[in-house]
């Protein structure tokens, strides 16, 4: 992150005599020989970093230099000449040949989060110099992320969880998921190359069960339970505005569903897992949609409940979700579901994704309202390219592989790279029903579809040997090849204080572009109005989103 610093030059005139200004020394090598997590579970030095949000997580960082000064502390990510950068710490102190980051008060690791990166000490000022130099050296390291239970913020409700945030990084690939009806959005992940560069998301956002289906069904819930709109807390909490005209006055409803999550983290591959439980409630009273304040007074339970499980290995390349549907009133219930496959982050414009169904033998581009035959059995895969004119391999791009464990019962495109999978299942009287889904990412075709085969292996029922135990089954998986930036996600910040928003934009990796006041009568004062670009759209990292922000009536 670029910084803007004013030098402020004293000059002191003594009659006729004006003193020369001494030159400010600059360390000429540096080396970072230290860094320390305040993380128990993660041991010094280690290449795996774990930012916990919520508590915060520090680090502290050590090393040595030649000359005086100060110096910086930066994490790198990006090819040679075109390289990006995040400032973890500023203008450390170089004294007797050493450095090292306050111990009063250390750097949070939530600064670098979501990157794996080269760690340099550098002179102040410099930060836009050239990482790749031989003088100042220091470990590459990968610094995964996770925020657990953000909370209703005021009114009945204050302090309830509506969602999470988990963030596994390696040094061959990115993921990231939140809860299950959240417009973050469910899995999506993407490989990272040997410069650090994350490449083009094949699965940019997969296994997400929203409020809105955004027309591709006619207009409905992406969940249905017993025919009526169902939401968890993620997707209940932004439902419709307040009366005063504030976002979120679903959040304030009586028998507002509740979420419970627990996350783990791997210090030794810096992989990530989490186990969310969530309950589903419906409007009381009747079921327009949409819902609106006027016919949602209050949420009632459904009487299911969601388990999922989602678990990212092989490096952070293959993410397997698992729902679990259970009955929590000892009745019955009929579920009709809407998983999201969304592919991409740049070139959604165009039309280029393009996606193979089972059955098929090259990629089709498929347009908003089109539909596909549901396939007839499963465990099965679909294969998707972010850019069907792009050469198989391009690093920049990506192909991805989504492996289901159920047929869907139909698919349908809510745009070129938006696919919505069918899904009908039972949930027997106090028991559960389940399944699914494995999402692989790689480069090139022949990378992707051997990486489904592996997934679809996994699904297949296990039969029985002679000895009464599960045969052994060793499968492989090809390396690796390369990927570019990672991404600004516009985040919807409508009626957030003005810091609030600025914190939501910089998680999102985007930066606060300029801040315009304008008089509003729905707002209070330092809420924000609108964002331009508007929320949703996906940008390069680091873009500037400008703020809207009201300055009262």
């Amino acid at each position: 992150m670029s910084r803007l610093r004013i030098a402020v030059v004293a000059v002191t005139l003594a009659l006729s005599v004006i003193a020369p200004a001494a030159a400010q020394a600059t360390p000429t090598a540096t080396n970072i020989t230290s860094w320390t997590s305040s993380d128990g579970g993660t041991s010094a030095n280690s290449a795996y970093l774990i930012s916990w949000d919520n508590q915060p997580t520090t680090l502290s960082v050590s090393g040595t230099a030649a000359g005086a000064g100060n110096v910086d502390i930066v994490c790198y990510f990006g090819a040679q000449g075109s390289s990006q950068y995040k400032v973890l710490a500023a203008n450390l102190n170089v004294a007797n040949g050493a450095f090292s980051t306050s111990s009063s008060s250390p750097p949070e690791l939530r600064l670098i989060a979501g990157h794996a990166c080269r760690l340099r000490a550098v002179p102040t000022g410099q930060e836009a110099s050239d990482d790749f130099s031989s003088v100042f050296t220091g470990p590459q390291v990968a610094v995964g992320e996770t925020a657990l239970l953000p909370t209703i913020s005021g009114g009945p409700n204050d302090g309830t969880a509506y969602d999470f945030y988990v963030n596994p990084v390696t040094f061959s690939a990115f993921a990231a998921w939140k809860a299950a009806g959240t417009g973050g959005c469910g899995p999506y992940a993407a490989l990272i190359d040997s410069a650090f560069d994350i490449g083009n998301f094949p699965i940019d956002c997969a296994g997400s069960l929203l409020g809105d289906d955004l027309g591709a069904w006619g207009g409905r819930s992406e969940v249905e339970v017993d025919g009526r709109s169902a939401y968890d807390a993620a997707s209940a909490q932004g439902l419709f505005a307040r009366s005063n005209g504030l976002y979120n006055g679903s959040e304030d409803l009586p028998g507002f569903p509740s979420l419970n999550v627990k996350v783990t983290w791997d210090p030794t591959t810096g992989l990530m897992a989490s186990q969310a439980t969530e309950s589903w409630v419906t409007c009381h009273g009747p079921d327009p949609f949409p819902a609106t304040a006027a016919t949602c007074p209050s949420f009632d339970d459904t009487g299911v409940r969601l388990e999922r499980a989602v678990t990212a290995g092989d490096g952070g390349r293959v993410i397997t979700l698992t729902d679990t549907w259970s009955s929590t009133d000892g009745q019955s219930h009929s579920l009709d579901l809407l998983y999201d496959d969304y592919a991409g982050v740049f070139g959604t414009a165009t039309g280029e994704r393009g996606w193979q169904f089972p059955g098929q033998s090259g990629f089709t581009q498929y347009g908003t309202g089109d539909s596909v035959p549901a396939p007839s059995s499963a465990p099965a895969s679909i294969l998707v390219r972010t850019n069907v004119s792009a050469v198989d391999g391009d690093p920049s791009e990506g192909v991805g592989a989504i492996t289901f464990s159920n047929p869907p019962s139909g698919l349908r495109f809510a745009s070129n790279n938006e696919l919505e999978e069918h899904q009908l299942l039972s949930v027997p009287a106090g028991g559960s029903t389940s399944l699914t889904y494995i999402y692989s990412v790689a480069y090139s075709v022949a990378d992707a579809t051997a990486l489904a085969q592996a997934a679809e292996e996994r699904l297949q029922p296990v039969a029985i040997g002679s000895t009464g135990s599960p045969p052994t089954v060793v499968s492989s998986s090809p390396p690796p090849t390369p990927s570019p930036p990672a991404v600004c996600r516009v985040p919807r910040l409508k009626g957030m204080k003005l810091a609030k928003g600025e914190k939501a934009l910089r998680r999102a990796d985007c930066r606060v572009g300029k801040i315009k006041r304008v008089a509003s009568r729905k707002l209070g004062r330092d809420r924000v109005i609108s964002t331009s670009p508007p929320a949703g759209w996906r940008l390069h990292s680091g873009a500037r989103v400008e703020l809207f922000v009201s300055k009262g009536s």
